[in-house]
């Protein structure tokens, strides 16, 4: 399967999205959810 650069990019944001979330369940992530940011 051939995905389009948009198809891409998209995935990209939707895992940086939980990974960010992830991070900000925990005390020590939230620090460092704000740099990402």
């Amino acid at each position: 399967m051939r995905y389009t650069i948009y198809e891409y990019s998209f995935a990209l944001f939707i895992f940086r999205f939980i990974t960010i979330y992830e991070l900000g369940l925990t005390e020590k992530g939230n620090s460092y959810t704000i740099k990402l940011i």
